[in-house]
């Protein structure tokens, strides 16, 4: 379920003074053609594995992470498996966590951890994210409703302590008032061996949603927490946790939402701190990194935060798991936006009043940046709502595909239907057999981010997958997907896997068989989910043939080298000279022999290059040394006879002394380009006369 969130004193005054009115985008179109271009060979970035997350299991879905956490584990006590609900429900401390755990596991220490964490291995889930306490105070009974009298400190209490100041043991003390964390990752790490290992435990949640301790528990934590009392506690207890097992990564400060970002939800000394930071996550970060550096070792991995959009449609928050305001709908298939477009405004008051924080991961990577380099980002709870509708299935399809291009480190959905198993299966399990989309994402831009969301990937470094996850937002219409592929590999063919509005089953489409240059197209309906899956061939391998010309022509005309077209007779292959008399023929197939290579122009003698190689490239005259054409085979009824001789001085002979606009004006005559035929195209002719294509001397490359 979603909880309720708290806006800070500032953004309630300001929500309170003016009504956010910010119009929706619609995304509904007719006869959408939508173009996309990939290209294999740029912005290649590992897709980390982590972000297909969840906080636990759910129709099917094929998860890579999963979180140990929530409300609930704010008041966890590890020595006897008793939490604490707080404000979520009555203020009650029972057994609910031991709910799905045999009965005679009930009193084993830890029994709520290690059966996770065990069921994550027999899953085969490789990360597991385990919540340490740091709030003050854990469930010491299970006797229910705590009143407000039993606050903590009372006997419904047990305090913990992040350090023991004795031996640790595997076997903890119930009786010592006491409950300590660092006997617990020691319990832990014991059990299962360090981070490092296959079995091990990978990471650890310092606490939950600090900035709401108040609210959701407080029993246990009734002052509002301070920016620096959070600031130690995490601080400290990353010290336990790296000591005990360095491997194992640090979560922190696990953050509900917008407000804990900006000012820890107006955290009462958030003003005395706050100096020159943008917002808590710089004075966060920095704080850290200056505790790691005394330390000297990393005290922070991954900077934990949980993300509840609070864009609205329609008047309705896009959370909401009721999905009968089509308006609401449509906003929550253009939220995921927020998380990365620097050109949207989503309807809320984020986006109203604090918009110089959004798009939010990159303000948020310039903060770790700046503050704390090399410290991962993780989303330990989000939802974007809508868990059994088409338009939850969109966002969470394009969610995942965000966090994968923009370099998320972890994720953790907080929820889960049909729809959204869908999302995640499409990329973890898109064909039922465990085919994975790619794990390398590479550039793909597509023309209107609106109505569609476009991701691709290959798989490590190799291009003989190219996977593309298509996404049609539109509410009522088809779209056609253009793409154009640059690719070291040329792909002839593709399966394609989706689910659409009429079901969320995953089912195989029409197959890919006409591609054509690496480019092909596609049609999806109308509200859809689609994985192509292309397969590469290698591409044969190419040659280049280049080289200059110049025409054995005495003229001051600038154009008098340009234009003479250069072909492989037999082929499509071929080019022209530039005023350089330079010319290049790419991606000519390669082969064992030999190629021809025919340099013409009207007026000139065709001269043929033989014995071009085709199995490298190969490059014939320069710019100094150029290859000579010779002037004079005039073009008689449209075609040279491939001689200069008589016929070409009687050719002449008829346009004698004209000019360029005169009736009897042959172009063709005037070889020098000075727009008049006179004794210099006599000389031309005269310079080489009698010659055939036969007298040319061999050329040969450089």
């Amino acid at each position: 379920m979603i909880k309720k969130r708290k806006l800070s004193a500032f953004l309630v005054s300001a929500v309170l003074a003016t009504t956010v009115s910010i119009p929706n985008i619609s995304v509904n179109a007719a006869n959408i053609n939508i173009n996309v271009n990939i290209d294999t060979t740029q912005e290649k970035t590992a897709i980390s594995p982590y972000v297909y997350g969840g906080n636990w299991d759910f129709n099917g879905a094929t998860l890579t992470s999963k979180r140990l956490g929530g409300n609930r584990m704010t008041g966890y006590n590890w020595e006897n498996n008793f939490s604490s609900a707080g404000s979520d429900w009555q203020q009650s401390s029972d057994t609910y966590l031991l709910n799905n755990i045999p009965k005679d596991q009930w009193t084993q220490p830890g029994s709520v951890i290690t059966n996770f964490h065990d069921l994550n291995q027999t899953e085969k889930i490789p990360y597991s994210l385990v919540t340490l306490q740091t709030a003050g105070y854990v469930a010491a009974d299970s006797n229910g409703t705590v009143t407000e009298a039993e606050t903590a400190p009372s006997a419904r209490w047990k305090e913990i302590k992040l350090k023991k100041d004795s031996a640790l043991s595997l076997t903890p003390d119930t009786t010592d008032g006491y409950v300590y964390m660092d006997e617990l990752v020691n319990f832990l790490t014991n059990k299962y061996g360090s981070a490092s290992t296959s079995n091990g435990i990978k990471a650890y949640a310092i606490d939950n949603e600090p900035a709401l301790w108040s609210s959701t528990h407080p029993r246990i934590h009734p002052s509002q927490a301070t920016c620096s009392e959070v600031l130690g506690k995490n601080v400290d207890l990353s010290k336990v946790v790296k000591n005990i097992d360095p491997a194992a990564e640090v979560c922190g400060p696990v953050l509900y939402g917008f407000a804990a970002y900006n000012d820890f939800q107006g955290a009462p000394d958030w003003t005395s701190l706050k100096g020159s930071y943008r917002w808590f996550i710089d004075y966060y970060l920095d704080n850290m990194k200056k505790a790691s550096d005394t330390e000297g070792k990393r005290l922070l991995d991954v900077l934990d935060l949980h993300w509840y959009p609070e864009a609205q449609g329609g008047g309705t928050r896009i959370t909401t798991s009721d999905t009968t305001n089509i308006d609401c709908n449509k906003a929550r298939m253009q939220a995921p936006r927020t998380l990365w477009d620097s050109t949207y405004k989503e309807d809320s008051w984020i986006a109203q009043w604090c918009s110089e924080f959004l798009p939010l991961i990159p303000n948020i990577k310039t903060s770790v940046d700046k503050y704390y380099p090399g410290t991962k980002l993780g989303f330990s709870e989000y939802s974007y709502g809508a868990d059994n509708h088409i338009t939850g299935g969109i966002a969470q399809a394009d969610v995942l595909g965000i966090f994968g291009k923009y370099g998320v480190y972890s994720a953790n959905i907080w929820g889960g239907g049909t729809y959204t198993a869908s999302a995640f299966n499409i990329y973890q399990n898109y064909d039922g057999k465990g085919s994975k989309y790619g794990d390398t994402n590479v550039k793909c831009d597509n023309s209107d981010i609106v109505n569609s969301s476009v991701y691709s990937s290959i798989v490590a470094s190799g291009d003989n997958k190219l996977h593309i996850m298509v996404m049609n937002k539109s509410y009522d219409s088809p779209a056609t997907f253009n793409f154009s592929i640059n690719s070291s590999l040329n792909y002839r063919t593709g399966s394609v896997w989706g689910f659409d509005s009429n079901s969320a089953t995953i089912s195989q489409q029409q197959a890919i068989s006409s591609i054509s240059g690496n480019k092909f197209s596609y049609t999806l309906p109308a509200l859809s989910v689609y994985h192509i899956v292309l397969d590469g061939v290698p591409s044969a391998p190419t040659v280049s043939i280049s080289g200059y010309v110049n025409p054995a022509i005495t003229s001051t005309a600038a154009s008098i080298k340009s234009g003479f077209k250069v072909e492989i007779p037999g082929t499509t292959f071929g080019t022209a000279t530039d005023v350089n008399g330079y010319f290049k023929i790419d991606n000519v197939p390669s082969k064992t022999s030999t190629y021809n290579v025919q340099v013409s122009k009207p007026g000139y003698l065709t001269r043929t290059i033989t014995n071009v190689s085709g199995s490298k490239s190969s490059q014939y005259g320069t710019l100094s040394a150029p290859v000579e054409v010779w002037g004079g085979d005039v073009p008689i009824n449209g075609a040279n006879d491939d001689a200069i001789n008589m016929k070409d001085i009687i050719e002449i002979a008829k346009c004698f002394n004209s000019i360029k606009g005169s009736e009897l004006f042959n172009a063709n005559c005037d070889f020098n380009l000075d727009d008049s035929i006179n004794m210099s195209d006599v000389i031309a002719v005269a310079k080489h006369f009698n010659a055939t294509a036969a007298n040319y001397d061999a050329a040969t490359a450089n």
